[in-house]
C-alpha cells in the first residue's frame, strides 16, 4: 500500500487486516522451511511438521528484508535508541502518568526536536490543521506528517505521543520484555503519531514510523510489540509505516505544496481572480505544462516573475484543482486537473471569515 492523502483509509484497513506489511500481529512460519529447530523461540508451541520462528521478531511477524534506502535516524551519545528520549528528559518528565497532553493547538509533544541529537535529521514546521509547530524526528516522520496534514479527513495530528508508563511497564512484565529504565526511573515510551479524523464514528489511529532495516533488530521488535499491545488494550488501531509505503513522487509534490497550504492570510479577491484566470488559460492550452502557462501569464500580464506560479500553487494546495499526486507537479498539464468548485467555495468562505 502506498501512503498518500487519498488512501488514509488504507491505514485503518491495514491495522485490522489479517496480514501484510503494516500488520504487526503475531504469526509463525507455516509448513516446512529451512528454520533450524535448535533456534526455535522458547515457548513457541510448534508441533511436528511446523517450522518455528528463530526469534521473537519472527514470531511476531516483524521481519523485513534489507532496504536500499539510506535514510536513518541518528542518535547522539546519551540518547536512548528505543524512542524514550534522553535520560535527562526522562528524569524531568518521569512524573507523566497518562493525563491527556492536550489536543489541537494546545497539544504538547513529549519529545521536542531540541531533546534529540543535533546529528539526526529532525524537522520543525507549522501544521495547517493545528496551527502549531510540529516536532518530527526523521525524514520518514516528515513524509507521514505532510501526508496526514494534507488529508481533508484528518482533524488533529499529535506527534511524539506519550503512553502511560504504568501500562507499558505492566505489559512488558506480562510479556517478559525489557522496559527502558534510567537510574531507577522507568522511561516513558512514545508513538510517533496519534491521528484524529473528522468522522466521529472513525477511530483514532496510532502510527509508528520505522525504516525497514530497523525491523530486523530484536530490541526494536520487542519495543514494537509492547507498543502494539498497549494500543490494542486501548481499542485504537496501530500500524507501522516504513519508507516503502511512502510514494517519493507524492512526497515531493506535498513538499512543494505545503508552504502554500500552511499559509493563512490569503486575499479572497486575489484567489478568485487567479482561479478564473487559470481556468481560461487551461481551456486555451490543455496540452501545455502548468509551469509554462504560469510563466506565460507572468509575461503577458506584466506580473513579477513567479507571481502566477505562486497563485497556481495556492489553488492546488487548497484543493481548488485536483490531480493525481503520483504525477510530478512539473509535468502537470491542464488535462491532468479537475476543477473542484465545492472546495473553491469553501476556501473563499473561510478566507472571508
Amino acid at each position: 500500500m502506498t501512503l498518500k492523502p487519498g488512501n488514509i483509509d488504507g491505514l485503518i484497513n491495514a491495522a485490522g487486516s489479517q496480514g501484510g506489511p503494516l500488520d504487526g500481529r503475531p504469526k509463525q512460519h507455516q509448513g516446512l522451511c529451512p528454520c533450524k529447530p535448535a533456534l526455535a523461540a522458547e515457548g513457541s508451541g510448534a508441533r511436528g511438521g511446523e517450522a518455528t520462528p528463530h526469534t521473537r521478531a519472527e514470531a511476531w511477524g516483524y521481519c523485513a528484508p534489507s532496504s536500499r534506502i539510506r535514510l536513518r535516524r541518528s542518535y547522539g551519545r546519551g540518547t536512548h535508541p528505543q524512542r524514550g528520549g534522553t535520560p535527562a528528559i526522562q528524569l524531568d518528565r518521569a512524573s507523566f502518568k497518562g493525563p491527556d497532553p492536550g489536543q489541537g493547538s494546545d497539544y504538547k509533544p513529549f519529545i521536542y526536536t531540541r531533546d534529540v541529537s543535533s546529528l539526526g535529521r529532525s524537522h520543525r514546521l507549522p501544521g495547517s490543521k493545528t496551527r502549531r509547530l510540529h516536532h518530527l524526528l526523521s525524514d520518514l516522520e516528515l513524509a507521514i506528517f505532510l501526508t496526514l496534514d494534507r488529508s481533508p479527513h484528518v482533524t488533529d495530528i499529535r506527534e511524539q505521543f506519550p503512553m502511560r508508563v504504568e501500562d507499558t511497564v505492566r505489559i512488558a512484565e506480562e510479556l517478559g520484555l525489557p522496559h527502558g529504565c534510567y537510574k531507577g526511573t522507568q522511561q516513558v515510551l512514545t508513538s510517533d503519531f496519534l491521528v484524529d479524523f473528522e468522522d466521529p464514528q472513525r477511530p483514532s489511529i496510532a502510527i509508528q514510523a520505522k525504516y525497514s532495516t530497523d525491523l530486523q533488530k530484536p530490541e526494536v521488535i520487542e519495543r514494537l510489540e509492547l507498543e502494539r499491545r498497549y494500543w490494542q488494550e486501548k481499542g485504537i488501531p496501530w500500524v507501522i509505516v516504513t519508507e516503502r509505503e511512502v510514494s517519493k513522487v507524492a512526497f515531493a509534490n506535498i513538499q512543494w505544496l505545503y508552504p502554500a497550504h500552511a499559509e493563512g492570510d490569503i486575499a479572497q479577491d486575489d484567489l478568485a481572480h487567479y482561479q478564473q484566470l487559470f481556468l481560461l488559460e487551461f481551456q486555451r492550452h490543455p496540452d501545455r505544462k502548468l509551469t509554462a502557462i504560469a510563466q506565460g501569464l507572468d509575461t503577458s500580464g506584466q506580473l513579477e516573475a513567479g507571481q502566477a506560479l505562486y497563485w497556481l500553487r495556492q489553488l492546488l494546495a487548497r484543493h481548488c484543482f485536483l490531480f493525481d499526486l503520483d504525477t510530478p507537479y512539473r509535468e502537470l498539464k491542464p488535462k491532468d486537473l479537475v476543477a473542484n468548485s465545492h472546495q473553491m467555495h469553501q476556501e473563499l468562505s473561510s478566507v472571508a471569515r
